[in-house]
């Protein structure tokens, strides 16, 4: 798979995040829909590195993402992601939620906020060696006019402030 578009699908799953992170600061239970962004996102950046790696996900079911993403990376010599356990948590809290109509506690959605954010970094590092920094949303910007723009922008910016513009 073309770097570019690894990068491309790397934003989106950071933009998933992101809203995330903006739900789960919502009353409640409006902030519940941030479970549903984590587990999003974190299914969409499995399915990117195991369709890149060329891992056969036929019949695979969430948390065996997960596990053959491990497999993966012990196969190459690389360092495994953890937080399984937080993992099957998010999970539940997600089946709970869009299955069963039962809203996660604020507490759930803190743990899940943590863990999709940590998970989601650690893929980044232990999968691509790319820090989760790097990763801009600007890659899901498709005129390339416009791109070019934006970025110019930022590079006046001081360092400083950058970031949060990415």
């Amino acid at each position: 798979m073309e770097i570019k578009i690894i990068i491309q699908r790397l934003a989106f799953a950071k933009y998933l995040i992101h809203k995330g992170n903006m739900e789960s600061s919502n009353t409640e239970p409006l902030s519940s829909v941030s479970i549903l962004n984590y587990h999003d996102a974190l299914e969409f950046a499995f399915d990117l590195i195991l369709t890149d790696k060329g891992v056969s996900m036929n019949g695979l079911r969430f948390m065996q993402y997960f596990d053959k993403v491990n497999e993966w990376l012990k196969n190459n010599g690389k360092t495994e992601i953890s937080l399984r356990p937080s993992l099957e948590k998010l999970k539940e809290r997600r089946v709970n939620l869009k299955h069963k109509g039962i809203f996660p506690s604020k507490t759930d959605i803190e743990e899940s906020r943590i863990t999709a954010n940590h998970l989601f970094e650690e893929l980044c590092i232990n999968v691509y060696g790319l820090n989760i920094k790097d990763i801009s949303l600007i890659e899901l910007i498709n005129n390339v006019r416009v791109k070019s723009f934006i970025n110019e922008a930022i590079d006046k910016y001081p360092t400083d402030q950058k970031e949060s513009m990415e």
